[in-house]
């Protein structure tokens, strides 16, 4: 899957959690296009996600990531 086609989140992948996710192309790792995560600045306790959720009949295959992180220990965690 990729984000090229500008829409996000598409199925297979969802998001939830406080603020929206969007797609970008800033600093896309393959192709053109990325995803971002919302603002949390100032924001105590947020959490915001995006999942990929692969069916029981997935043939198998390679996931290639990049994941920017722009967290500040010790309130943030990257999971």
């Amino acid at each position: 899957d990729s984000f090229e086609d500008g829409t996000f989140p598409s199925s297979p992948w969802s998001t939830g959690g406080d603020g929206v996710w969007t797609s970008t192309t800033d600093k896309a790792f393959n192709g053109s296009a990325s995803i971002v995560s919302p603002n949390l600045e100032g924001k105590v306790n947020a959490v915001s996600n995006a999942t990929l959720a692969l069916c029981d009949d997935f043939p198998g295959g390679i996931l290639r990531f990049e994941v920017i992180g722009s967290v500040r220990p010790p309130r943030d965690v990257f999971v």
